[in-house]
């Protein structure tokens, strides 16, 4: 069994760790501080010349919001799905494939659409309530 195995290009990741920090107005200082590492890391992390912990990563995607995957591979999307995001804040950073593609997918559906898949996964889940209390299930 073979694992995959990427290439991370250092010097777009940094261009793009640079872009959050200036989206954000915060200087190299301010934003290195925010994840935990020195200024100057995060100078060498910007230029592509060092290595980004996974900490350092998580701490981005967590207190920016921002697509881990994105920072890493430049893949959209660049943002953490709002429900995501709150759910990061808490500590967890991911979601098992398939939340991730309801998301995915709720995120073009109008609003009456994804009140309609409420109203059905709501209906689903009292009666599986029901079906508990009377052991059906």
């Amino acid at each position: 069994m073979s694992s995959k195995k990427f290439i991370i290009d250092k010097k777009s990741l940094g261009e793009r760790i640079q872009a959050v920090r200036k989206e954000n107005r915060l200087t190299q200082r301010d934003f290195a501080t925010k994840i935990g590492i020195s200024q100057s890391h995060l100078c060498g992390i910007e230029r592509g010349k060092v290595n980004i912990s996974q900490l350092a990563l998580s701490m981005i995607e967590v207190k920016f919001g921002i697509n881990k995957h994105w920072l890493l591979m430049g893949e959209r999307p660049k943002y953490i799905k709002e429900q995501a995001w709150k759910v990061a804040e808490t500590g967890v950073t991911y979601f098992d494939t398939v939340t991730q593609k309801i998301l995915e997918l709720l995120e073009d559906m109008t609003e009456e659409r994804k009140r309609d898949i409420l109203r059905y996964i709501e209906k689903e889940s009292l009666i599986n309530k029901l079906l508990e209390k009377k052991g059906g299930l």
